[in-house]
């Protein structure tokens, strides 16, 4: 007997999620009897469903979760802006300017990978990073290593993520059901429940009848598993990217952001791709490679030219 497959539920995102309890909810109506054995678990799934469903449908009318998300991949690039900034700071020529570096650098390692931080957590860190490097204690160093102007950014751009984030959070209190986490989150709790007591049946049924049931299920789980997570990536191989200026060699390494483009959309860099270097300090061809991230998979190779100074 074929058993349930695994339902990647923590990969599926806001409508994709809701869209699946749905085709699920819709497998129990046109087999009796699926329906008949989860009878006592049908009303508190359709309960849960119900308020999911009003979840989404406020996140489709705001764009305030869409503009937080955008201000957040901002804040990301900022802050490996500043990090690369920091790291190239390291390897100049002038000893003044590895020093004011190295001592950042320090300091930025303490607050570890910002970028990876939930939206609290991340924006008390950048509140943070950003008084140390303006206090007289770091803001000299921020002047000799360049990076003052990536700082003023990340401010202004915090203070609007800030308003942002109180102004969805005001949105999500009136919202009667709680937490979108929270709900799809008891939504996947029943449905577990309810697919363990199939797979058990199933088990000890020796006439099949829940054996359409379980195909068609494992469909869409296939479906829904390879459509909201790695096979749903685009991939950067297809981009395309404005021509490289040609650089001019320090003695440090050239780290150059190229403008990323996919099917017309311009990608964020730290949010949608990250970027390596090969051959990047001397005069001659180096590369850049650029790695998907986030939304995005797969890598680009681009070459650019450097000279001498």
């Amino acid at each position: 007997m074929k058993h349930i497959e695994s339902a990647h539920l923590h990969y599926y995102r806001n409508e994709a999620h809701y869209e699946f309890a749905g085709e699920f909810r819709g497998l129990l109506n046109r087999f009796p009897s699926a329906g008949t054995l989860l009878s006592t678990l049908i009303p508190e799934f359709d309960g849960i469903y119900a308020r999911e469903g009003e979840l989404v449908d406020r996140m489709r009318k705001s764009d305030v979760t869409e503009q937080l998300a955008e201000t957040d991949r901002l804040i990301d690039r900022y802050v490996t802006g500043i990090r690369e900034n920091v790291a190239a700071g390291m390897r100049h020529f002038d000893p003044v300017v590895v020093e004011a570096a190295t001592s950042l650098n320090n300091r930025l390692k303490a607050f570890g990978k910002i970028e990876r931080k939930a939206f609290e957590e991340e924006s008390a860190a950048v509140k943070l990073l950003i008084e140390e490097f303006q206090s007289p204690e770091y803001a000299h160093k921020v002047d000799i290593v360049g990076i003052a102007p990536w700082v003023t950014k990340l401010a202004e751009t915090e203070s609007v993520f800030n308003a942002l984030f109180d102004l969805r959070n005001a949105e999500l209190a009136d919202r009667p059901d709680g937490q979108t986490k929270e709900v799809r989150q008891e939504l996947d709790t029943v449905y577990h429940r309810m697919t363990d007591r199939i797979d058990a049946a199933a088990t000890l049924d020796e006439s099949g009848v829940y054996s359409e049931f379980i195909r068609q299920l494992n469909g869409y789980i296939t479906y829904f598993n390879e459509h909201t997570h790695q096979h749903a990536k685009k991939d950067v191989k297809n981009a395309n990217t404005d021509a490289i200026p040609v650089q001019q060699a320090t003695g440090a390494a050239i780290t150059p952001i190229p403008v990323v483009y996919l099917e017309g959309k311009e990608l964020t860099f730290a949010a949608d791709f990250n970027l390596t270097y090969k051959n990047n300090v001397k005069p001659g061809t180096a590369t850049l490679i650029i790695h998907g991230k986030g939304a995005y998979r797969g890598r680009k190779e681009v070459t650019f030219n450097i000279v001498e100074s």
